[in-house]
């Protein structure tokens, strides 16, 4: 595999897609590995203040429906806005290794809340303590008041212990599966009773509604509080291999599994006191990873095959909720993981209808042709007073009208390759996994090419429709 292949793999899984300067200036490995990770502090990405939040809490005070009614299109309104801030911010983003964590991340603590306030107050959680330790990230999350709300940690105490907490921390954010007795879900529920139910993004233990008896968890005994729970887990070595087997399985492959491999990056994973960014950098630098078998072996998600367009050919819709919409179509929208198990990802992509979408987008929001696709049934509520979302009902033609492409950058960056070259350098550019010279050929022969714009126009739309250009 030469450099430039290394490369075009190395961003595809850490980001999103090779951009046209590493395409033209392939660098070594480890001079792009140590690029990915941001020296700066994360900015965060903020549309609501705690004051808006009480606003909404308390609006039953003294109102009619017609006022109750506003207030709750304008709080439901922010959590489009925190959508469009955080799609912008992939777009932008000069780290996207960063940000691709960030949504691992919300897909293994998935919350489902719809408050503006405490999604992002987690997504900040999240973005901070991406590429940091995992042990750090652990305890943030737990007790931030998504976390709380969502699994009813708030309403955990000693006379009524709930174990809806205790039971997602072992089985999906931590140990998994066969690794602990349900004994172990009670005793852990119980040393949880207490944290504070208020909206503060801070642990504050109410003594009288804790359980200050001993209990018996993972083979230890004494009076554990949650911080004590979450240190004995992360004692565990399991803990350390159940999130390396994640972190491969999304950056590296789905099926193609090495257990040695994976065994000996857990071992240095919890050695390092869960260092998400060395985990990484050995994934990255490893030889194994830069192999033929690994390209082509994962499939983009709905937000990176989006994403991906968006770096390339920057577009705009006139409607932030058709792009909600889209996302939510396609099967990933952010902020909304399908349960607490998060997405499942890889090959559950892929059905007849999303592979029949994905090929027809292109079209759709780069050359703004009316495809007509079917919003889900499942449509989140976002019901807003300030967009027009009529045509965003189930079972009604989303309609992808006046969304602009601008193609300036991307048409200048093939503005001084010869037009037989075309195929083979569009091709090599988007594609992950080589095409044959036989493949190339035959979608040369469907491009239209009245001048060389509309040449590298149809061409780029012609190779992302195909089938490889789903797979990284």
């Amino acid at each position: 595999m030469d450099i430039l292949q290394k490369n075009k793999l190395l961003y595809a899984r850490a980001g999103f897609g090779v951009s046209f300067e590493d395409f033209n200036n392939p660098k070594p490995i480890k001079e792009c590995v140590e690029s990915l990770f941001p020296s700066k502090e994360i900015t965060k990405i903020s549309v609501m203040s705690f004051d808006e939040l009480q606003k909404y809490l308390a609006k039953n005070e003294g109102m009619d429906k017609a006022e109750k009614d506003k207030l709750h299109y304008e709080f439901m309104s922010f959590r489009l806005k925190l959508f469009k801030k955080w799609m912008d911010e992939f777009v932008t983003t000069k780290n996207p290794l960063l940000e691709k964590m960030a949504l691992f991340w919300q897909g293994h603590f998935a919350t489902a809340i719809k408050n503006a306030f405490f999604e992002q107050e987690l997504l900040h959680i999240i973005r901070s303590n991406a590429l940091g330790s995992f042990r750090e990230l652990l305890y943030k999350v737990s007790i931030s008041d998504a976390m709380k709300a969502y699994l009813n940690n708030m309403y955990n105490n000693k006379a009524h212990p709930n174990e809806n907490f205790s039971r997602e921390l072992l089985e999906l954010f931590t140990l998994g599966v066969g690794h602990y007795s349900e004994k172990d879900v009670r005793e852990s529920a119980r040393a949880f009773t207490g944290w504070d139910g208020k909206i503060s993004n801070n642990q504050e233990l109410i003594n009288l509604l804790h359980d200050n008896d001993e209990k018996i968890f993972l083979g230890k005994k004494g009076n554990f509080d949650g911080d004590d729970i979450i240190n004995i887990i992360l004692e565990q070595k399991q803990t350390a291999h159940f999130i390396t087997n994640k972190i491969y399985t999304f950056f590296v492959s789905d099926e193609i599994k090495d257990e040695n491999i994976i065994s000996q990056l857990a071992i240095n994973f919890y050695n390092s006191n869960y260092n998400i960014s060395e985990l990484l950098k050995a994934i990255f630098l490893s030889d194994w990873f830069y192999t033929q078998n690994i390209i082509g072996s994962k499939v983009k998600s709905p937000v990176e095959l989006l994403i991906n367009y968006q770096r390339l050919i920057p577009y705009e819709f006139k409607d932030p909720f058709t792009y909600y919409s889209l996302q939510n179509t396609m099967g990933q929208l952010v902020f909304m993981p399908p349960n607490v198990a998060g997405w499942q990802g890889g090959k559950k992509w892929i059905d007849s209808f999303s592979l029949t979408l994905r090929l027809r987008l292109p079209e759709a929001l780069l050359i703004n042709k009316d495809i007509k696709l079917s919003v889900s049934e499942n449509i989140d509520e976002m019901v807003m007073n300030d967009v027009n979302t009529e045509h965003i009902k189930p079972d009604i033609p989303l309609k992808f009208d006046n969304i602009n492409a601008n193609w300036s950058t991307y048409l200048a960056f093939f503005k001084n390759t010869e037009k037989k070259d075309l195929p083979k350098k569009i091709a090599k550019f988007l594609i992950t996994s080589p095409l044959t010279d036989i493949q190339i050929n035959e979608i040369d022969s469907f491009a239209e090419s009245q001048n060389k714009e509309s040449y590298i126009i149809n061409l780029t739309i012609l190779f992302m429709e195909l089938p490889e250009y789903q797979l990284t």
